[in-house]
């Protein structure tokens, strides 16, 4: 969303994830989870929205992930549904 409607570069996106997560009166939910994704958008392994439902998805034990996305179903663990035209 950063990115397509406001232009930011990837980089800069994670920069300010980055900050956010290093900043001592925010208490970020699923901070871990946060960072992973961070780092995987930076290295352009996926889209950051899709590691965070990865993370969650794992978090709360979930071993398989099924989508749509066929971008998203490239990542370890996570399938595409049949008949997806996305």
């Amino acid at each position: 969303m950063l990115r397509r409607a406001y232009g930011f570069a990837r980089e800069q996106i994670c920069r300010k994830v980055e900050e956010l997560l290093a900043t001592e009166a925010l208490e970020i939910e699923a901070a871990h989870d946060t960072a992973r994704a961070a780092l995987r958008y930076r290295r352009g392994d996926a889209d950051f929205a899709d590691s965070m439902i990865l993370g969650a998805a794992r978090r709360t034990g979930a071993s398989t992930v099924w989508t749509f996305d066929r971008s998203m179903a490239r990542l370890d663990g996570v399938f595409l549904l049949e008949g997806a035209n996305s």
